[in-house]
């Protein structure tokens, strides 16, 4: 492994495979082969759903597929408790780099150990190598909850010191893992709070309001302020949110609403993946705002 101060190793992912592959070089027709193979992967997951696992949701209509996505989420019931830790751990924020094998994974622990630049590498090295879709994100995850990862994922998550780097094995390779936050309590908020930020209109101006139900119900009760991107329609919104010149701001806390609020979980969930780092899903949505907060707003 060559130190900082010598020339750099290339970044590419067949280089890694060359060097670094589950059956070691590639000197043979069938080994490069398998390298060009690997290089040219294409993998797309736009985010999964707490149900049965593991679907992807598909761009369109969110209809659910059964093309497992290479990434770490697997969707089983939520863990509330941690024995080792009090107030028990109930999310994680993390970022990590899937590889193909071990020596591939100890590679790249030994470059983020030696450089002093390891946030930057970090990122670099999960868009060359990665074979997860968060790559496009330098390999972060963003906040996930307990239960929303395979278990080895998850095990290595709760043991690992913070910004640490280690690796773990699941049975979708090898993951350069480094944990960043952990919590016992994230993302939710009653009515009742939500209602004082929404009449102080300083308060409110330093939040963003998603509303993700769809046209027909808005216009059935509503609420002033919030942008409507409504879960069946991502296709036509996903720009807002992905593209290069987003309507959200991630360095802002975003407040998402639906009718019940289960919804606007799913949508927690994706927009904490794409790198927002304040997600707050609305409980009870909309309807418990009418139920508890402010009466003329119609119920349906």
């Amino acid at each position: 492994m060559s130190s900082p101060s010598k020339a750099r190793m290339p970044l590419t992912y067949a280089f890694w495979m060359t060097k670094y592959g589950p059956r070691g070089g590639t000197s043979s027709r069938a080994g490069r082969a398998r390298v060009a193979r690997s290089s040219a992967r294409v993998l797309v997951q736009p985010w999964t759903l707490h149900t049965r696992a593991p679907f992807a949701l598909q761009p369109n209509d969110f209809r659910l597929s059964h093309s497992a996505p290479r990434a770490p989420f697997r969707m089983r019931a939520c863990a509330a408790t941690s024995p080792s830790s009090s107030p028990p751990v109930r999310f994680m924020r993390a970022r990590h780099i899937l590889v193909e094998s071990e020596a591939m994974a100890d590679a790249a622990i030994e470059r983020l150990n030696h450089t002093n630049d390891a946030d930057r590498l970090f990122t670099e090295l999960a868009r060359t190598l990665s074979t997860c879709d968060s790559r496009r994100r330098g390999g972060d995850l963003g906040w996930f909850r307990r239960g929303q990862m395979v278990p080895e994922f998850e095990q290595a998550c709760l043991q690992a010191p913070l910004h640490t780097f280690l690796k773990a094995q699941s049975g979708l390779g090898w993951h350069v893992i480094q944990v960043l936050e952990r919590g016992s309590q994230r993302g939710v908020m009653e009515v009742e709070e939500f209602a004082e930020i929404y009449r102080d209109a300083q308060r409110r101006a330093q939040y963003q309001l998603v509303d993700v139900r769809e046209p027909s119900e808005l216009a059935r009760a509503r609420l002033d302020g919030f942008l409507n991107l409504p879960i069946n329609a991502y296709d036509q919104w996903r720009e807002q949110v992905e593209g290069d010149h987003a309507a959200l701001d991630k360095g802002r806390p975003v407040i998402v609403m639906c009718h019940h609020g289960f919804r606007s979980a799913t949508m927690c969930s994706y927009l904490s993946q794409q790198g927002f780092r304040d997600v707050i899903n609305l409980l009870g949505g909309i309807d418990a705002y009418a139920q508890r907060v402010d009466a003329t707003v119609p119920r349906y």
